[in-house]
């Protein structure tokens, strides 16, 4: 049963409910309106604060940026508007930075490049951003159709003195002998290197083993001893350049090839620093930093592409950068002769494998990673059989220290012998793959005694 309830004389005022349903609800053209104004302030207050910080950056950069857009407002629209996908070769899954070192005012050869690094960047993998390293030595025969040939530092200093373009000039022989488009380069000196570190608060670079030199280059031309001890180490500006520069260590740190090395890893301790530290979102180490670099860094990039880039480097591991060094040893890319003037050169042995290097360098990145060295003995009676399977190895990013006979010619099957056990698994499982070879369980004393500047021993069979 409903119960009737009584309607109220007069019937339902409707237009009253409407108006006190009205007075009950906030007004809701003045909310708008606070929120518009809020909204405003808010955009203002990030624009003056965009504004201000980038002109202290202009203002501290003047000499950096060679190619900059010019206004204020068009970099800060670049900022917003612009994506990491905007920045030259990420449409190609690979940016290539061209990193410089020269000695710079006050040292002898002021533009000869001390320092060269071809940086590639591929942004966009399934495991997030890959890096890779390749050293290139200073001594390396540099040759190029447009600039003629030498010694491959000394075409930075030959720009600066035609046409001020030396970044340009590098960047030309690079793409030319590694057949790699070069998007950007960056210059630094000695001085300003100094600064930087000690701008950023040093760095913490792992030694991985002690060495002294003492014929370090000191001013007016004399020299000094530096030394370091193994371990993890913080260094200052001066010691980073030490550490970087020093050319003549004991304890198998006394070559061009070993420098090559300490170098990349100062990159990757610079990026720790900068990256994972968060010093870049610190406004006055931003500005400390751009004030140290000052006249001695020079670069090609626009600030809004440092900036992008930055982005992307926050997702590359330092666990998966590959390091590559381009040196004379067995199997390695390079050779040594000399040049018309007598002047000692590292001449790279064909025109096709600095290519492939810079080519493969991500496809096979474990091979490059482990940067395996290998001894091939040939255990058949089939003739150049050794040198055949070497150049197959180096094909696929091995350096082979040697390739001989074996003991005896009667081997069925290929061995591997691993001298590094387990420690280099890569390139472990392409040579059982590659070679059809077993791996050993164990490693004679008189075979490793023989091959202890190896990672692998291969004695080939019959089956491979």
């Amino acid at each position: 049963m409903f119960t009737k309830k009584p309607i109220p004389s007069g019937g339902v005022n409707f237009l009253r409910r409407s108006l006190e349903s009205e007075r009950l609800t906030p007004p809701k053209k003045r909310n708008s309106r606070w929120v518009k104004w809020t909204a405003c302030l808010v955009v203002f207050c990030i624009l003056a604060i965009v504004m201000f910080s980038h002109r202290v950056i202009v203002s501290s950069t003047e000499n950096i940026f060679r190619s900059r857009e010019s206004g204020i407002l068009t970099q800060i629209k670049n900022i917003f508007t612009k994506s990491k996908d905007d920045i030259a070769g990420a449409a190609d899954n690979r940016i290539n930075i061209l990193i410089l070192g020269i000695g710079g005012p006050e040292h002898e050869g002021p533009n000869l490049t001390d320092t060269i690094i071809i940086a590639s960047i591929e942004p966009s993998t399934p495991q997030g951003g890959k890096a890779a390293l390749i050293s290139v030595p200073r001594d390396m025969y540099g040759k190029s159709e447009n600039l003629g040939s030498a010694k491959i530092n000394s075409f930075y200093a030959l720009g600066q003195e035609r046409e001020n373009l030396g970044g340009e000039y590098m960047k030309q022989v690079i793409e030319e002998m590694f057949d790699l488009p070069i998007h950007y380069f960056i210059r630094i000196d000695f001085n300003g290197f100094i600064e930087f570190i000690d701008a950023i608060s040093g760095i913490d670079v792992e030694v991985e083993r002690a060495f002294t030199d003492y014929q370090f280059p000191a001013p007016n031309y004399k020299t000094q001893t530096v030394s370091f001890t193994e371990g993890l180490q913080h260094f200052d500006g001066l010691t980073t350049l030490q550490f970087a520069r020093s050319r003549h260590g004991t304890n198998g740190e006394g070559s061009d090839f070993a420098r090559a090395r300490r170098q990349q890893k100062i990159i990757l301790a610079v990026k720790d620093q900068l990256m994972e530290k968060k010093t870049l979102l610190r406004p006055a180490k931003i500005k400390r930093i751009l004030s140290a670099l000052g006249d001695t860094l020079e670069t090609d990039m626009e600030p809004w592409e440092i900036i992008k880039f930055a982005d992307i480097l926050k997702t590359v591991s330092a666990d998966t950068i590959i390091e590559k060094v381009l040196d004379d040893a067995p199997g390695g890319p390079l050779y040594q002769g000399f040049g018309a003037d007598g002047a000692f050169l590292l001449i790279p042995k064909d025109k096709e494998t600095l290519p492939r290097i810079a080519r493969d360098i991500f496809e096979t990145d474990g091979i490059y990673a482990e940067n395996p060295r290998v001894v091939i003995q040939n255990g058949t009676a089939v003739p150049g059989f050794a040198k055949t399977i070497q150049e197959k190895l180096e094909e696929l990013g091995l350096s082979v220290l040697r390739a001989e006979n074996a003991e005896k010619q009667s081997y069925t099957q290929t061995v591997i012998f691993d001298l590094t056990h387990g420690l280099k698994p890569q390139t472990r499982a392409i040579l059982e793959q590659t070679l059809h070879g077993n791996v050993s369980p164990y490693v004679p004393v008189d075979l490793w005694q023989k091959a202890q500047d190896a990672d692998f021993v291969i004695i080939l069979g019959g089956n491979t």
